[in-house]
């Protein structure tokens, strides 16, 4: 019986290597003589020929643990840090941050920017020499040194750009990836607010992601589900919000307020329209009676109804005997 150890490798500190690679690796072989007892014996490279059966069938697990302690190694001596989530504002320039760190001279043979989705798009490639861009308008390196400071650059920020991007590494000392989110945000534009004989509108645009716009009447209720709000994408991407308050006589509000929240339910701007008593009981007069033209129709309709009336009585009148009697005597 054989029993195979190997005591001790050479090519790097706390490994193991075979002696297929001609380096000076001690072995310490076990053999049990017929009585049982073992003996050990210790055999060097030099020994290669005659050990070389029993070596191939016992190195290749040790191999497989040089190769991946080894890469770990190599691994450590480069670091990668960015930043993970990252809210870009439209149509301002946006940094995603990316950094390098070596513990040894540091050389990139290869950097990859990409965006993923569907189709990938690939935005910056660095094989060590010039960054090469497919829209140099929009990204770019935002440091002249490469080596430390990888971070990318977009110029001028679109809601299309929110998604998730890569950052990909090759050097000398190591392959090193990372993943960052962009989100994209807008700003709404101040409510305008119009009124009606019956009700009061409110609109704001150019805001992302999808806010919200809120009723409150004078008093600070929420009148919000009385309202019919709507919304509209732009080409751009961008949200238009409109909402419509009916004006009902059992508010008797003097004033109305829109505020637009944002989709984090925070506010950025808000708009009162206040109603004087005037064209308040103005209002409540319309509704009650909903428009003068009406009452004139009616009107003219009543007149018409009552010479169709006294015409048809004057021909039935007309017709009777007695006025033919008078006619023949004139």
């Amino acid at each position: 019986m054989h029993g195979l150890t190997l005591e001790r490798g050479f090519s790097h500190p706390g490994t193991f290597l075979p002696p297929e690679l001609n380096l000076n690796v001690k072995v310490k072989l076990g053999i049990a003589d017929q009585r049982g007892r073992l003996k050990t014996r210790f055999f060097t490279a030099a020994t290669k020929a005659k050990m070389e059966p029993v070596l191939k069938m016992s190195f290749m697990p040790v191999l497989g643990l040089f190769l991946t302690i080894t890469a770990s190694a190599h691994s450590d001596l480069l670091s990668l840090n960015c930043e993970n989530n990252i809210t870009g504002i439209y149509a301002t320039p946006t940094e995603i941050k990316c950094t390098l760190k070596a513990q040894a001279h540091l050389e990139i043979n290869r950097l990859l920017w990409i965006k993923e989705g569907s189709p990938v798009k690939e935005l910056i490639h660095f094989d060590g020499s010039k960054p090469n861009t497919t829209d140099s308008e929009r990204f770019t390196l935002s440091k002249q040194d490469q080596n430390t400071d990888i971070s990318l650059l977009l110029k001028n920020t679109r809601i299309e750009d929110e998604g998730t991007y890569k950052c990909i590494v090759m050097a000398n000392a190591g392959h090193k990836e990372y993943q960052i989110y962009l989100k994209v945000e807008a700003g709404y534009s101040p409510p305008e607010m119009k009124k009606s004989a019956t009700a009061v509108n409110c609109s704001t645009g150019g805001g992302y992601p999808k806010g919200e716009l809120r009723w409150v009447d004078e008093s600070g209720a929420d009148l919000t589900s009385q309202a019919k709000s709507t919304f509209k994408v732009t080409d751009g991407g961008l949200i238009q919000l409109h909402s419509e308050l009916n004006i009902s006589l059992k508010t008797g509000y003097h004033s109305y307020t829109c505020i637009v929240l944002n989709s984090k339910g925070v506010e950025e701007g808000r708009d009162t329209l206040i109603i004087p008593e005037v064209e308040k009981q103005k209002v409540e007069d319309e509704q009650k009676n909903p428009s003068n033209h009406t009452g004139i129709i009616i009107t003219i309709c009543v007149i018409l109804v009552a010479l169709i009336i006294i015409a048809v009585l004057f021909m039935r009148w007309n017709r009777r005997p007695h006025f033919k009697l008078i006619q023949s005597v004139a």
